[in-house]
């Protein structure tokens, strides 16, 4: 993981570059008109620029209002990742050694629960995470991909492509092991990536990208996946889902871009969203309607309070081993409050 953040953040001199070409060329092109700099239009309008031009403050409190300025969706996606641990931990989890019923108790999703009525750990699962270096590489990695995104794509598209991954991350997770707790961003985060190298690829208008960009996208994505199919705590059926999702909606994003007039995009847009999320709640819903009479078991005693009593017991006999990686043995578990 960290070769791969190596990797990108080496090209994002030259990404920023490209990012901001127009830009560039625009004050070349002030630059080249120099010799009108006197004419009476041209220091009107200048004298207005200056006197508009708001101050930019300096510092580090000062680069941290303009970054959350400038990217407020990445911005927010981050602190409220951070801000989830931060009350986990001031709630009393001990975030290096918590097992699968503490994350499952703070809205991890897992197939049990999930699927007999509490439908919200779907997404509540993207903002917790297992410990500080959990939430640091994911955070990492939203950084070097968001701000990017969030500037080509924009921040309404930014911010609906996080969630809407999220969820189809959620389900894939659901869809391979749902008995098995998954927490984590990193879902989303590969939907992110997707949307970007999806973009890469079909969006004309980031054909320059093409050469100094993929290349490190797909190392990054080959050294997560072998790392994801070593590493059996690794929810690689979450990663691929948020991947494949971004992807998709990327593609969908720049065929609107390419074959709809700027006066219909948004209402085409709306549309093609919404039908992303219905597909989410079909598919979800039709998964719920399906679920083994255990789950529902499982449902009435997790409500009762009778998993939390049996937890709290292993806890207290410091036999909580079947716990320890993040899972619940909900087989076991039933058979002993039956």
């Amino acid at each position: 993981m960290i070769v791969s953040w190596s990797v990108i953040f080496i090209k994002h001199k030259n990404i920023k570059y490209k990012v901001m070409e127009e830009k560039q060329d625009m004050n070349e092109m002030f630059r080249s008109g120099s010799e009108q700099r006197d004419a009476p239009e041209v220091r009107e309008i200048t004298a207005g620029l200056k006197s508009d031009a708001p101050k930019v403050k300096s510092g580090f409190w000062g680069g941290m209002f303009e970054f959350i300025k400038t990217l407020p969706v990445s911005s927010a996606i981050v602190l409220i990742n951070i801000l989830m641990y931060l009350i986990m931990l001031f709630n009393g989890v001990n975030l290096l050694s918590s097992t699968g019923y503490d994350y499952i108790k703070w809205g991890a999703n897992f197939g049990p629960l999930t699927l007999t009525g509490e439908w919200w750990r779907v997404i509540s699962c993207c903002f917790i995470h297992k410990g500080l270096p959990h939430l640091v590489n994911n955070m990492l990695l939203l950084l070097l991909m968001g701000w990017i995104v969030e500037i080509i794509f924009g921040k309404r598209r930014y911010a609906y492509a996080y969630i809407v991954t999220g969820l189809f991350s959620s389900y894939f997770s659901l869809l391979f092991h749902p008995e098995i707790s998954s927490v984590g961003a990193s879902g989303a985060v590969f939907g992110i990536v997707g949307l970007l190298l999806s973009g890469i690829f079909f969006n004309k208008n980031m054909t320059g990208f093409r050469k100094g960009f993929i290349g490190p996208m797909l190392g990054m994505l080959a050294i997560n996946l072998l790392y994801g199919f070593s590493n059996k705590t690794i929810d690689l059926a979450s990663h691929i889902g948020g991947f494949l999702t971004g992807f998709v909606l990327g593609a969908f994003y720049a065929l609107l871009d390419r074959l709809v007039s700027k006066e219909k995009v948004t209402s085409y847009q709306n549309v093609m969203e919404m039908f992303f999320v219905l597909l989410f709640i079909f598919l979800l819903g039709n998964m719920a309607s399906n679920v083994p009479a255990k789950y529902i078991l499982m449902k009435r005693q997790w409500d009762a309070g009778v998993i939390e009593k049996i937890v709290e017991r292993k806890k207290a006999e410091k036999r909580a081993t079947s716990m320890s990686e993040c899972s619940i043995n909900f087989n076991v578990l039933i058979k002993k409050t039956v």
